[in-house]
């Protein structure tokens, strides 16, 4: 289910949708980034510890006149 496109506040114009990329270490291609549910613990190796908590991903708004963004934690 995609997010409805909300209006930028300061234009009033509606907003374009797409997504942030994270990009990983050692890596040339991104992923989508995610909402963590839950506070960030790092992990002994590297990075955080996931697990099995609740990610969402996050699709980002963003205004075609003044560059604002708006990013929403995703449903699924």
């Amino acid at each position: 289910m995609s997010q409805p496109s909300p209006v930028c506040s300061d234009c009033k114009v509606p907003m374009d949708s797409g997504f942030i990329v994270d990009f990983n270490y050692g890596t040339d291609h991104g992923e989508q980034s995610s909402w963590v549910k839950g506070t960030a613990e790092p992990s002994f190796w590297k990075g955080l510890k996931l697990g099995d908590k609740q990610r969402l991903p996050i699709v980002t708004f963003r205004c075609p006149k003044c560059g604002q963004l708006k990013s929403f934690a995703q449903a699924t």
